[in-house]
């Protein structure tokens, strides 16, 4: 056998076996489901067994790329199945946002924020704070920073589950 046939064979068994171990991120999970059938809705008893954790977004602030960070957190817990955007007087998590733009002169390029998580019983009752976070984000950024403040807030009501009973 050749030298140029042998190295050709050991680069395609090399990458074989280094690609056999990755999975596929592109394929898509079909679901089992006959044609033309619908899908089923899920019973209004299975959505009550996981209680979704009622939040409101406060934000102040005029720059951009905060009212887009703003939107985008309230984006995210709309969407979450953790999470619901709370309406009129029930116990929540409150988070009060304030953002500028970190350069006055070029409000677009980005933002400084900063969020103060408070448990809120009532609203003529002082909320409770919980804990405080800050960074800076770009337009790019955006989706990540409100995933990861979404993803913070979870660790939160979890941590203080007991002033929800």
């Amino acid at each position: 056998m050749s030298r140029e046939l042998r190295v050709a064979i050991f680069i395609v068994l090399c990458f074989g076996t280094l690609f056999a171990g990755i999975p596929n991120t592109h394929a898509q999970e079909v679901s089992p489901q006959r044609p033309g059938s619908t899908p089923r809705a899920v019973p209004e008893e299975q959505k009550e067994s996981s209680p979704r954790i009622p939040v409101i977004v406060e934000h102040a602030g005029s720059d951009p790329i905060g009212i887009r960070l703003a939107f985008a957190l309230k984006e995210t817990f709309g969407k979450s199945t953790l999470f619901r955007l709370a309406v009129g007087e029930e116990k929540k998590i409150t988070l009060r946002m304030a953002t500028k733009a970190e350069f006055t002169d070029r409000p677009g390029l980005a933002s400084g924020w900063t969020v103060i998580w408070l448990f809120t019983e009532q609203s003529d009752v002082l909320g409770f704070y919980l804990e405080s976070d800050l960074g800076f984000t770009g337009r790019e950024e955006l989706g990540d920073v409100a995933v990861s403040v979404a993803s913070r807030t979870e660790e939160i009501a979890k941590r203080f589950s007991y002033l929800f009973e």
